[in-house]
């Protein structure tokens, strides 16, 4: 594959950098991150797409790396790698001391990260935030506080530990990223545009925080940025990409001084490497690179040495195809009690207002006056948990939007959990909403066996994780409220309707074509089992085939949920 190396300089590359722009030595040693030959590979309708051809790059203990380069150029794709967010297509590389392909959990165990955006949930105080981040890199209570405190003070954030963060100001939610970056003490963080949004005077405070972590707490800073001056002012050296390779680096002063004069762009016909040897002797030139059937020379002034640089390589009858001269340029639950009765109004409704009739239309003489109620509660039961789960996605659409998605899932802690931790929230809560839903049944007659009633519980709980996984797994896939909101609307009503939640759907009761097309609905089978285990009967074939459908459906669509968190593009 081809990649920086195999770039053809007439001058010698630029060596890393012999002193940090502070002055000091920099770290010959230890090696905080080793690549070679590192790509992505896209496959789309129109073809594959090289985002990263073959990048190397090395980065010593205790730098400052600036990465940089155009949108478009691989650097934003290169980080996602780097950081185990993207699988590469190719190459090798050791971050932190573990290699990236084969130890992905221990990498994130042992770096930091800052996304772009942020990944801050504004409904939490600034101290939650930083409790729950030590939390997830499984920090003791003690260690957690500690370094809590130690990094408030230290990025100026102490006394904003009880503030909301929707309440801090650009520079306070940049402070915090770092900090939650920060919390498990990693010896090489990664951040992504760290001052973009930012006004002066906040840019200014922050470059001396990030300047601080190396100096003071001598940590391996690596940093994409779009601002030159950014980079000059903080990075000991810069890595420059575009078209998916490094094609510059040094210290800012090296590359100030190989810069300051003009590009000229040549395109050849299968020619490159005789081009480059044909400019070889030119005076003028500061450096040469083929990449393809381009070649790409530095010269200062380009003007007057476009009329050499043709002149050579029509001596050298290289075959020319174009020349050009261009300038370089569950707590929020708890907080949220209401959504619990919000969520649990229209079923009690339904129980209400329906109730009545149902029982009027299915009691025949001598059928007992509570037959209705566990024949109508567990479909509603069963409405309660496909409603209530299935639209938990949206929240995840806000989270992923947010940051919230990608800051957690560079921490070590396993795709389930980050899928489970969100599932077992919305669980509880419908628990709660089907307890209140029960207990409104018992006071208008219903008289369900207690033991029958944690059956259906325990139905109504498979049924939440089942919902809400694949609500989970959906938000992420679509990334769009507008998207998400339709196709659950499309598909929920009609499996609400096709399982019998009002009334059961037999041979008697429902057309023949009507009957056939619910017993292809999984949620039919789960309405009949929960009747059956509030009417007492609770190891029958229909209580059986309820059982399996549900865990099937819920080992599916958790499935489908961890494989959302673990999908390259998040």
């Amino acid at each position: 594959m081809d990649g920086p190396a195999s770039a053809t300089r007439t001058q010698p590359a630029v060596q890393d950098a012999q002193h940090a722009t502070d002055g000091r030595e920099a770290s010959s040693g230890e090696v905080m991150i080793q690549v070679s030959g590192l790509a992505k590979t896209y496959k789309t309708k129109r073809g594959t797409v090289e985002a990263v051809r073959g990048v190397d790059l090395t980065v010593r203990a205790g730098e400052i790396v600036g990465f940089l380069g155009p949108n478009g150029a691989g650097k934003t794709t290169t980080l996602r790698m780097l950081t185990t967010l993207l699988e590469p297509t190719a190459g090798t590389a050791m971050v932190a001391g573990a290699d990236l392909r084969r130890e992905p959990v221990e990498v994130r165990r042992r770096i930091g990260y800052v996304a772009q955006n942020g990944g801050t949930d504004g409904a939490c105080s600034v101290g939650e935030e930083l409790t729950m981040q030590a939390e997830l890199y499984r920090l003791g209570k003690a260690e957690a506080a500690e370094r809590t405190a130690k990094l408030s003070a230290q990025l100026d954030l102490a006394g904003l530990e009880d503030r909301y963060v929707k309440t801090l100001s650009g520079g306070q939610k940049r402070r915090l990223d770092i900090a939650l970056g920060l919390v498990h003490s990693p010896r090489l963080v990664f951040l992504d545009e760290p001052t973009t949004g930012l006004d002066p005077q906040s840019r200014a405070n922050l470059w001396t925080h990030v300047r601080r972590l190396r100096d003071d707490l001598n940590t391996t800073v690596f940093l994409t940025t779009h601002y030159l001056d950014e980079a000059d002012a903080l990075c000991d050296r810069i890595l420059i990409i575009d078209s998916g390779r490094i094609v510059a680096e040094g210290t800012p002063e090296e590359l100030k001084n190989r810069i300051s004069g003009d590009l000229v762009t040549i395109g050849t016909d299968d020619a490159a490497e005789q081009a480059v040897a044909a400019l070889a002797g030119l005076t003028g030139i500061r450096e040469t690179t083929s990449s393809g059937n381009t070649v790409r020379v530095t010269v200062e002034p380009g003007g007057q040495q476009l009329l050499a640089i043709t002149r050579a390589l029509d001596a050298a009858a290289v075959p020319v195809a174009s020349i050009q001269l261009a300038r370089r340029q569950m707590r929020l639950s708890l907080r949220n009690p209401a959504w619990l009765i919000i969520g649990v109004i229209q079923p009690i409704l339904y129980l209400t207002l329906f109730g009545p009739l149902v029982k009027h239309f299915i009691s025949q003489p001598g059928t007992p006056a509570d037959e209705a109620w566990k024949i109508f509660v567990p479909g509603l039961l069963v409405q309660l948990g496909l409603f209530g789960s299935m639209f938990v996605g949206f929240a995840v659409i806000a989270e992923y939007r947010a940051g919230v998605i990608e800051r957690m899932r560079v921490t070590p802690v396993s795709r389930l959990a980050l899928l489970l931790g969100r599932v077992l929230r919305d669980a509880v809560a419908l628990l709660v909403q089907s307890t209140i839903l029960i207990l409104t049944g018992l006071v208008m007659g219903l008289r369900a066996p207690f033991v029958g009633i944690v059956y259906a519980l325990a139905f109504v709980l498979v049924l939440a994780v089942s919902m809400s996984s694949l609500s989970y797994a959906l938000g992420l896939a679509l990334k769009s409220e507008d998207a998400l909101a339709p196709l659950l609307n499309s598909v929920a009503v009609p499996l609400l309707l096709l399982s019998g939640i009002l009334l059961p759907l037999t041979q008697q009761s429902a057309p023949t074509w009507l009957f056939d097309l619910s017993r292809i609905n999984p949620f039919r089978y789960i309405v009949d089992a929960m009747r059956q285990v509030f009417l007492g009967a609770y190891a029958n074939s229909t209580v059986l085939w309820g059982a399996l459908i549900s865990v099937a459906l819920a080992t599916v669509c958790v499935m489908a949920g961890v494989r959302r968190f673990q999908v390259e593009s998040g």
